[in-house]
């Protein structure tokens, strides 16, 4: 019987103890860019913190709407580094040696006899791919890529827990990144 009290005190004073999900992280701060990713949404919610309270975190989205999250439903979170005009160039070039993969093989299907040598199609090939890649990096740099960085979660203790039908339980979620 003593051991029973012992837990359900226990398990009262854990349910007391509440923490922020990221309560202890110094770069969300009210006018960050940031992305979420919450166990409610399937996609990356992208906005600017307006507000950052003990239990949740208000975005401005691009429409001007304000969005409300939960520490407790955050996922992850990623804070905008800026705009990386070298991982456009990598990613172009990824898009233009991929894209030249498909030309190269309908060429090389339609005629054998161009190149009967092996290796001299697979250099052929290789040079094709080099220059869709340099053209795919040449588009890629203006246009750029947005930079992320992953936000450290903290641990997160959910003292109450709803479930399906209405039940209220006593758990325990845990973050870990």
């Amino acid at each position: 019987m003593r051991r029973c009290i012992a837990a359900c005190l226990a398990i009262i004073a854990l349910a007391c103890v509440t923490r922020s999900a990221i309560a202890q992280s110094a770069n969300i701060v009210p006018g960050v860019r940031v992305r979420v990713a919450t166990m409610l949404h399937s996609n990356w919610i992208d906005g600017t913190i307006l507000e950052r309270t003990a239990d949740s975190l208000v975005l401005v989205t691009q429409p001007g709407a304000q969005a409300r999250l939960a520490w407790m439903s955050i996922k992850s979170l990623d804070v905008y580094r800026g705009h990386s005009v070298v991982a456009g160039a990598k990613r172009g070039f990824l898009w233009g040696a991929v894209t030249a993969i498909p030309l190269m093989l309908t060429i090389s299907s339609r005629d054998s006899t161009v190149h009967p040598n092996a290796i001299a199609s697979v250099a052929a090939g290789a040079a094709v791919m080099s220059l869709f890649g340099i053209f795919g990096a040449v588009i890629g740099a203006p246009v750029g890529r947005d930079t992320w960085e992953s936000a450290a979660l903290q641990p997160v203790l959910q003292p109450v827990v709803q479930h399906a039908g209405g039940r209220t339980g006593i758990g325990v979620r845990l973050l870990t990144f």
